[in-house]
């Protein structure tokens, strides 16, 4: 009996050894596919320029910083664009990015200035005694609260998407706001936003202390290889970068990890053999993806993406399972139908009015990003990848929800 339990105990540490070297050889091979594609990706992004990769038909918006703020809006509506360059005519020079998420702070900060400030005015009763008042309204923004703000953490949000320009904002009151007195004077965002149809974009970038907006404004010659933008948007944590003629020192546009990933899936003609790696080896999955439930207030959901600097939320429903998704860029849809919404608008409301007459058998944002295996491989990802506007990908694993995003695939892959 004793020698058969010690042969079973030999057997089962032989298994054990044998399991541990399986899987050191497993990430022996996995490291030597990383370096090998790391080395391929960066061949390929080395042997072409900026200027093969920016697309013939891609159009930039230019804003002369006088520009009143809602004019801007629409123009982006329009365009279905998403940022655009500022450009101050006194001194001749391009200013700042005014980008999605700037439209998401003056939503949210205006919105937490306006509920203060109807708190400490109770006289305003109605829409008409508000902008009455409009110039006691602006004349919060600077406060002291704010100036002294910085130097306290607890009332700083600062976004680190990479998108994203400094915003300071007080805290005052906002845990004594009473959402009641705003209802009662403004019905929707229409309304809301209408306050604000005065104001141009410099006066915006005053009103909300926005800090360091032309520290975005790097660049790189459009002669410039593509491993070079790669790494200057890398190290800089950007997310986008301006191109510029060498010869004639004039903008040419705007390049990006999704303008690069473009070019690459379109010209990349090799069997894409060593990119048969799965993306749970490979190491890029983000995982403890945060959720909101469909029955969250639209205001809790513009926050989550101003404090946690994110661009797309699942939208869960009671039982846990994945409702829709709420997207940043979704948000400039207030200024064309603000008639319909208001921040205590539920998440679940707001797509579904979103998404009125548009894709009713798979709703509410789900055609916009595709679901893959953990176990999926990269060449699988990047062509799953292609045909999601998000360029993302959702994980999913259980009840637990990961995301795969273009930026990360870059911040892996380029050495």
């Amino acid at each position: 009996m004793q020698d058969n339990q010690n042969e079973n105990q030999g057997n089962n540490k032989r298994q054990l050894k044998k399991k541990d070297n399986e899987e050191m050889d497993m990430r022996i091979e996995d490291e030597e596919k990383i370096n090998n594609l790391q080395k391929t990706m960066t061949k390929f992004l080395s042997e072409h320029t900026i200027y093969e990769a920016i697309p013939e038909d891609m159009k930039i918006l230019v804003f002369n910083d006088e520009l009143l703020i809602k004019d801007s809006i629409e123009a982006m509506i329009k365009e279905d664009i998403y940022c655009g360059l500022l450009y101050n005519s006194e001194q001749n020079k391009h200013s700042g990015i005014f980008t999605i998420r700037d439209v998401l702070g003056l939503l949210l900060i205006g919105y937490k200035k306006l509920v203060s400030f109807l708190n400490n005015n109770r006289n305003i009763n109605s829409y008409d005694d508000l902008k009455a008042n409009l110039n006691s309204f602006f004349a919060q923004f600077d406060n002291q609260n704010i100036n002294q703000s910085s130097n306290n953490n607890k009332n700083y949000i600062k976004s680190n998407n990479q998108d994203d320009m400094d915003i300071e904002e007080d805290d005052d009151n906002l845990n004594d706001n009473d959402p009641k007195i705003y209802n009662k004077i403004i019905k929707n965002f229409s309304q809301f936003t209408s306050l604000f149809d005065n104001i141009t974009l410099q006066s915006f970038i005053e009103l909300f202390h926005i800090k360091g907006n032309s520290s975005n404004l790097i660049s790189l010659f459009s002669d410039s290889n593509l491993e070079e933008c790669v790494k200057t948007i890398k190290k800089n944590n950007i997310h986008r970068l301006i191109v510029q003629d060498r010869k004639s020192n004039n903008l040419s546009g705007f390049i990006t990890y999704e303008t690069i990933f473009e070019y690459f899936i379109e010209n990349y003609y090799s069997s894409m053999n060593e990119f048969k790696i799965s993306l749970k080896n490979l190491d890029i999955i983000v995982k403890n993806i945060i959720t909101l439930n469909k029955k969250e207030s639209l205001h809790k959901g513009m926050e989550t993406f101003y404090k946690e600097g994110i661009s797309m939320i699942p939208i869960t429903d009671d039982y846990g399972d994945i409702f829709g998704y709420f997207y940043l860029k979704d948000i400039i849809y207030f200024f064309s139908t603000g008639e319909k919404f208001n921040f205590n608008y539920t998440i679940e409301d707001f797509l579904k009015d979103l998404y009125e007459d548009v894709d009713k058998e798979i709703p509410y944002g789900k055609t916009r990003i595709v679901e893959v295996e953990e176990s999926s491989d990269l060449k699988h990802a990047f062509e799953q990848m292609s045909i999601s506007p998000e360029r993302k990908l959702i994980i999913r694993k259980n009840s637990k929800i990961g995301v795969v995003a273009l930026y990360d695939i870059f911040k892996k892959l380029i050495i």
